[in-house]
C-alpha cells in the first residue's frame, strides 16, 4: 500500500471525472431520501423555526441589499434595532453565500436557504471524500468517511437554523491542501489551501475560521513531537516560506471581508464578544460525555421509545447545541483501525487523526467534563482543557465549545475509513462490507424533520407597504424575546423574514448576539414590553416606576422612532392574548389597515397628529429594574420589592407642551442605607432644581420644577450615597408630573 505522505495530488485530481460525479449523485440521492419533507415544498418551506432560521434568510438577502443597494458594509445595519443600528460583526452572516446564493433568491429565500443547507451537507460528504482518498487510496473507506462528516447527527442539526454551519465543505479542502503544502512543499498548494480557509470563515463564519486555524497548529504539533521526517520539513526554511504565503495569501484573498470587519470592530464590540464568551456561557453550550453517545433526539427510533426525549434532554446542555453523537458503528470502525493498525505497526497511519479526535473532543466538553446533564455546582467537577484555552485572547471568543467537535467527527471519519480499509481487506465482498456499514450508520444517524419544517410566507400587505413612498420604520409584536412562553419564542426573527419584501428600517429585529442596549431601546416601548408580559402572564399589564398614561408614551415613543405601522404576528399569541392585544390596539389606532390568519397591520400617523405634542409624557432612561427582579436573601423584603432601584444617577426624558412648563414633580422614595441626599437636576449638571433628604424609609415628596417646552431630562442623582452597592443605593417609585 502506498504510503500517504508519498501519495501524489496528480493521484487524485487525475482520476476520472465520473468518480466524483457518482459520489456527489449519492450522496445527493441520500440527502433527498433524508429531507424528503422538505423538498416537497422546497421554494416556500424552511428547514427549522424561529430567529436563527429566518436570521439566516434575512443574512443572505441583507447581503446583496447592503452591498447592491445601499451600496455600504453589510457589517453594519439600522435596519434593524432602528435607530442604533446593530453591528453584525459579531453575528453569522456567512456573507459569501449571500453573494453566490443571489440567483437562487430570485426564486424564493426558502428555496436559496433550502439549497445551500443541501448543498453544504452533499459538499461536504465529497470534499471529505477528497481528504480521505487521499489519505487511504481506497474509495469504498473514503466514501464512507464523507457519509459520516456531511450525515453526522451534529451537522445535521446544526443545519437546522444555523447556515454557518451547514456549509462546512472547505474545512476538509484546507487541510486537504496545507497536507500537500507540508508533504509536497510546493508554492500553489500554499494558494489553494489558503483560499479555502478564507471559503471556511466567509462562507462559515469566524468560529470556524478558528476551528480550522486550530486543526492546522494541532497537526504541526504533533508532526513535531512525534514525526520526525515531517518535524525536519516543517523546520525547515521552505516550509516556514510557505506558511507565511499561506498567512499572508489568506489576508490579501480574504480582505474584501477581513478589512471591513477590523473597521467595524470597536471596543464595545469586543466586550460584548467577550461578554458572551464567559465562561458560563461555555458551561451552557459545551457537550457532555453522554452526548457522544446518546443517539440524536431528532432520531426516528430512539425518539419514539417512552421517556427516551426526556431522558435526552436532561442528560445534555441544550439540544441545538449538544448533538455529538458518534454512532456506535463508527466507533467499531476506530476501534478496528487503531486495532489493526497496531497489529501492523502502522499506527503513524493514523497517530495525527487520533491525536485530533482526542484533543478536540476534549475542547467541546468545555470548561468542566461531567458525564451528563447541567452542573448545579463545580463540587467534584474535572476541569478540561478548555480552561486553558479560554486565557488565549482573540481565540476565546467562542460561546459554544461544543463546536469544536466539527474537527473531532472529521477526525474520526478519517479513522472510520482507515478501519473500513482495514476490515474490508479481510473480506471478499467489499460493496456487501460498504453497504452493511451505509446502512447501520444511516440508521443511526436518520433524523425525522416533519416537526420542523415550517412554512415560510410574507403577508400580502407587506408587499402593499413596499411600494408607498416616504420613509418611515416599522415596528412588528412580538418585539421582544419571551423565553417563558413558546409561542413568542417560536416566532422570533419573524419580522426579519418580511422585512426582506417591504425593505424598511425595523424598530427592534432580532440577532443571534442581541446585547442590552438593542433590548433596552425596544424597552422604552410599553407596547413592546407589555406584549411580552401578555404572553408571558395573560394580562396586559406591567409596573412602571412613573405613572403614565401609556398610550400617550407608546404614542410619543413611535413617532420618536418614526414609525408608520405597527404589526402583529398573530400566530404568536394564543386567542385570548391576542384578543386583549387587538383590543387596545383597536382602541388606539383604529380600525387595522389589515387583517389576515397570520397578520394585522395598523397605521399611526392619524394616531400620533392627534396627539403628540399635546400632553406631558415621562419615560425612563437607563437601567432601572423593579425591586422584585433582585429580591435575595440578603434585600428582598416588601419595601425592597415595590420600589424601582438603578444606580446612582438615574434618568427621566420628560416631553411638555409650551403650555405646561412649570410642574410638580411627586414620588416616594428611600435611602437603602440610612441617610443620603437626593439632588433633581433639570437639562444640566448644574441646574440643580431641589436636594432632597433621603430616609432609611419610604417618604413622599413633591417637588417644583420648570421647564422649557418640548424634550427635558431629569437626573436623579445621590452623590454621597454610601450603600452596599450602586445598583441598591436609593429606591424610587409612584412618580407623576401635575400641574404647578
Amino acid at each position: 500500500m502506498k504510503n500517504p505522505i508519498n501519495y501524489k495530488f496528480s493521484n487524485i485530481l487525475g482520476a476520472n471525472g465520473k468518480e466524483y460525479l457518482t459520489v456527489l449523485l449519492a450522496y445527493f440521492a441520500i440527502a433527498l431520501v433524508m429531507f424528503f419533507p422538505l423538498f416537497e415544498h422546497f421554494s416556500s418551506s424552511v428547514l427549522g423555526y424561529g430567529g436563527d432560521t429566518y436570521q439566516s434568510m434575512w443574512d443572505l438577502w441583507w447581503v446583496d441589499y447592503s452591498l447592491f443597494t445601499l451600496h455600504a458594509s453589510p457589517y453594519f445595519t439600522n435596519y434593524v434595532f432602528y435607530p442604533i443600528g446593530a453591528n453584525l460583526i459579531t453575528q453569522t452572516m456567512s456573507p459569501l453565500l449571500g453573494i453566490i446564493s443571489y440567483p437562487l433568491q430570485l426564486i424564493s429565500l426558502p428555496f436559496a436557504l433550502n439549497s445551500i443547507i443541501v448543498a453544504g451537507i452533499v459538499l461536504a460528504g465529497l470534499s471529505m471524500y477528497l481528504l480521505a482518498n487521499y489519505l487511504t487510496n481506497d474509495k469504498y473507506a473514503s466514501f464512507i468517511a464523507g457519509l459520516i462528516f456531511a450525515f453526522s447527527p451534529e451537522h445535521i442539526v446544526q443545519s437546522i437554523g444555523h447556515m454557518q454551519w451547514t456549509n462546512i465543505e472547505f474545512i476538509p479542502l484546507t487541510i486537504f491542501f496545507f497536507l500537500l503544502m507540508l508533504k509536497e512543499r510546493k508554492l500553489k498548494y500554499a494558494i489553494l489551501s489558503s483560499i479555502f480557509f478564507v471559503f471556511s470563515v466567509f462562507a462559515g463564519d469566524v468560529e470556524q475560521g478558528i476551528v480550522v486555524g486550530l486543526v492546522i497548529i494541532f497537526a504541526l504539533i504533533y508532526y513535531i513531537a512525534f514525526e520526525k521526517e515531517e518535524r525536519k520539513k516543517i523546520l525547515s526554511k521552505r516550509f516556514v516560506y510557505l506558511f507565511a504565503v499561506f498567512v499572508f495569501a489568506s489576508f490579501v484573498i480574504g480582505s474584501p471581508g477581513f478589512l471591513p470587519m477590523l473597521n467595524g470592530i470597536s471596543h464595545g464590540v469586543l466586550s460584548y464578544v467577550n461578554s458572551q464568551g464567559t465562561l458560563q456561557y461555555n458551561l451552557l453550550y459545551s457537550y457532555t460525555l453522554a452526548s457522544f453517545f446518546l443517539p440524536s433526539y431528532l432520531n426516528p427510533i430512539f425518539g419514539s421509545i417512552p421517556g427516551y426525549l426526556q431522558f435526552y434532554s436532561s442528560s445534555v446542555v441544550d439540544l441545538a447545541e449538544s448533538d455529538g453523537y458518534i454512532g456506535y458503528s463508527v466507533l467499531a470502525l476506530v476501534i478496528f483501525a487503531i486495532f489493526f493498525s497496531l497489529k501492523n505497526k502502522e499506527l503513524r497511519k493514523i497517530g495525527l487523526w487520533l491525536f485530533l479526535a482526542v484533543v478536540f473532543a476534549w475542547l467541546s466538553l468545555g470548561p468542566y467534563i461531567r458525564l451528563s446533564g447541567f452542573p448545579t455546582s463545580l463540587n467534584g467537577l474535572i476541569p478540561g482543557i478548555y480552561l486553558l484555552y479560554h486565557h488565549i485572547p482573540l481565540l476565546n471568543v467562542l460561546r459554544e465549545p461544543g463546536r469544536f467537535d466539527f474537527a473531532t467527527t472529521l477526525s474520526l471519519a478519517i479513522l472510520a475509513a482507515f478501519g473500513f480499509k482495514y476490515l474490508s481487506e479481510k473480506f471478499k465482498n467489499k460493496q456487501a462490507l460498504l453497504l452493511i456499514f451505509l446502512l447501520l450508520i444511516l440508521i443511526e444517524y436518520w433524523p425525522y424533520f416533519m416537526p420542523q419544517v415550517t412554512p415560510a410566507t410574507v403577508p400580502k400587505a407587506y408587499y402593499y407597504i413596499k411600494e408607498l413612498p416616504g420613509n418611515y420604520t416599522l415596528f412588528i409584536l412580538p418585539a421582544l424575546p419571551n423565553y417563558a412562553s413558546p409561542s413568542p419564542n417560536r416566532y422570533m426573527g419573524v419580522e426579519l423574514y418580511y422585512q426582506t419584501v417591504f425593505q424598511k428600517p425595523l424598530v427592534g429585529g432580532y440577532t443571534t448576539r442581541e446585547n442590552a442596549t438593542q433590548l433596552e431601546l425596544i424597552s422604552q416601548i410599553p407596547l413592546a414590553v407589555e406584549a411580552n408580559y401578555l404572553s408571558e402572564f395573560g394580562k396586559f399589564e406591567f409596573s412602571y416606576p412613573i405613572i403614565e398614561n401609556y398610550t400617550q408614551l407608546n404614542l410619543f415613543m413611535l413617532d420618536n422612532f418614526n414609525v408608520g405601522f405597527v404589526g402583529v404576528i398573530r400566530q404568536a399569541y394564543n386567542y385570548t392574548d391576542l384578543l386583549q392585544l387587538a383590543s387596545y390596539l383597536y382602541s388606539v389606532f383604529g380600525e387595522p389597515v389589515y387583517q389576515s390568519n397570520t397578520t394585522m397591520l395598523f397605521a399611526t400617523r392619524s394616531a400620533i397628529l392627534s396627539n403628540v405634542g399635546k400632553n406631558v409624557v415621562a419615560y425612563t432612561i437607563g437601567n432601572w429594574f423593579p425591586g422584585y427582579s433582585a429580591c435575595t436573601s440578603v434585600f428582598c423584603n416588601s419595601t425592597f420589592a415595590n420600589m424601582w432601584w438603578g444606580s446612582n444617577a438615574r434618568g427621566i426624558g420628560i416631553y411638555v407642551p409650551s403650555n405646561k412648563t412649570n410642574l410638580v414633580m411627586n414620588f416616594s422614595a428611600m435611602y437603602y442605607n440610612g441617610h443620603a441626599n437626593m439632588g433633581i437636576y433639570i437639562n444640566s449638571a448644574t441646574n440643580l432644581a431641589k436636594n432632597i433628604a433621603l430616609n432609611p424609609y419610604p417618604e413622599n415628596y413633591s417637588v417644583p420644577i420648570s421647564l422649557q417646552p418640548g424634550l427635558n431630562f431629569i437626573v436623579l442623582a445621590t452623590p454621597n450615597a454610601t450603600g452596599p452597592a450602586s445598583n441598591f443605593n436609593f429606591g424610587i417609585m409612584n412618580i407623576t408630573f401635575s400641574n404647578a
